[in-house]
């Protein structure tokens, strides 16, 4: 299917944007990227033991564009990654590119 893409759908993409077919030809990438915090350690009063927290497993879902032809980045992040989070994106996109 990658092959296909590359020697045949790309091209003729990349011809349309060419002749004014189409507008715009955006490649979409997305990742979900998570952040772990570092163990630490908060102290008490001297010679008291330490106690050792856990930091909480966060991360963002990451979404970014690139428009072919101009190689303009349109990037967007949130919190959670969900279905609602990436039609956000898309709506951005549409705003970008009427």
């Amino acid at each position: 299917m990658q092959k296909e893409f590359k020697k045949v759908t790309f091209p003729e993409l990349k011809q349309q944007l060419e002749n004014g077919i189409i507008d715009h030809l955006l490649f979409e990438e997305e990742a979900f990227i998570r952040a772990y915090q570092a163990l630490r350690y908060t102290g008490f009063q001297k010679d008291s033991r330490r106690k050792s927290e856990h930091g909480q497993h966060k991360g963002a879902e990451l979404f970014a564009s690139i428009n072919y032809g101009t190689g303009e980045i349109t990037n967007y992040e949130e919190e959670n990654s969900s279905s609602l989070a990436f039609k956000r994106f898309l709506e951005l996109l549409l705003n970008e590119y009427p």
